[in-house]
């Protein structure tokens, strides 16, 4: 076999890989039937309703809840970022003083605990628009939050990483 034939093999092989490649990131990867993370569109906006089974009077509730609590959310969660911003910013400024620092640092995590409370007292609101049994399924489901996020973060590839530096 000749240095010719040789390339030749090697550029069929290379495109051959290139096209398998494609096609399998087109089957198993993330923009499957339109949804990049896992979800189908629409799906999360009608997770809760479908897992608790919502007559339609409870949904057109939960939706209004639902919007309330996004805008208000995304009002809080804008807060957060001048905050960060501001107090990693501090990085370059070795003679910061340590009650500067730590003022910065409660009022980033005030925020934060400002949004927590916020989503207890949404799934609060959205329980008592729920049945009991409805009730016992939404704490189950609002139980398993933080292990959901975990698990997505572990996925991501952020949760439980140290540094090395």
């Amino acid at each position: 076999m000749n240095d010719r034939q040789k390339y030749r093999l090697l550029i069929a092989l290379v495109l051959g890989l290139a096209i398998l490649n494609v096609a399998l990131l087109i089957w198993f990867g993330p923009f499957r039937h339109g949804h990049r993370d896992g979800f189908r569109p629409n799906e999360r906006r009608t997770f809760l309703t479908r897992q608790l089974d919502f007559t339609e009077q409870q949904r057109q509730q939960y939706n209004e809840l639902r919007e309330h609590y996004f805008s208000e959310r995304r009002a809080l969660a804008e807060g957060i970022r001048p905050m960060r911003k501001r107090f990693f910013g501090q990085l370059s400024d070795i003679t910061a003083a340590d009650s500067t620092l730590l003022a910065q640092a409660q009022a980033y995590h005030n925020q934060l605990a400002r949004i927590d409370l916020l989503t207890l007292r949404h799934f609060q609101q959205v329980a008592a628009i729920c049945t009991p049994e409805q009730r016992k399924k939404l704490a189950n489901i609002v139980r398993k939050l933080p292990q959901a996020a975990a698990w997505n973060n572990r996925r991501a590839g952020t949760a439980g990483r140290q540094r090395t530096d």
